[in-house]
């Protein structure tokens, strides 16, 4: 039997695998079939899921091979991604996600939404908290710009 938690952390897994193996498949056809893979997991497998076939890449020319990995807008809540190299993270969910040895990550993805569960790079971690407003208890998103001038709401 697995529990919701077993299964919200085995899709989590997924999600991050199959943004590895496809990416150029949409966000949505990775999540779905991350879902969907979650669901069956009591089963042993006969065929693939069906939300699979959405998976197809979509063309897109080919990026040279120092270009960072497309994860822009990607949920990778709870993802492990401390083996990737060169990603772009931007909007995406990091909520929980564990980003503590990622390569070639040298500033705060700008949009990215993350938690304190999330684990940054020691380099980046006070920058990120420097550079994001609180969007709801407990939850951050990382400005795309400055912070915003707040000297005329305080007195003395």
């Amino acid at each position: 039997m697995v529990t919701d938690a077993e299964r919200a952390q085995h899709e989590a897994a997924q999600r991050g695998l199959l943004y590895l193996a496809c990416p150029d498949a949409p966000a949505y056809a990775i999540t779905e079939t991350a879902a969907a893979i979650g669901q069956r997991s009591e089963e042993t497998p006969q065929e693939p899921v069906p939300e699979a076939a959405r998976l197809t890449p979509r063309p897109r020319p080919r990026r040279a091979a120092d270009d960072p990995l497309y994860l822009v807008g990607a949920d990778l809540s709870g993802a492990d991604l401390s083996s990737l190299f060169g990603v772009d993270l931007t909007g995406a969910n990091l909520t929980g996600a564990i980003l503590l040895a990622v390569w070639g990550m040298y500033r705060a993805p700008s949009g990215a939404t993350w938690n304190r569960d999330t684990r940054w790079p020691v380099h980046l971690a006070s920058v990120v908290a420097e550079q994001s407003d609180e969007v709801s208890p407990g939850a951050f998103q990382v400005r795309d710009g400055p912070a915003p001038e707040r000297s005329d709401t305080v007195r003395a």
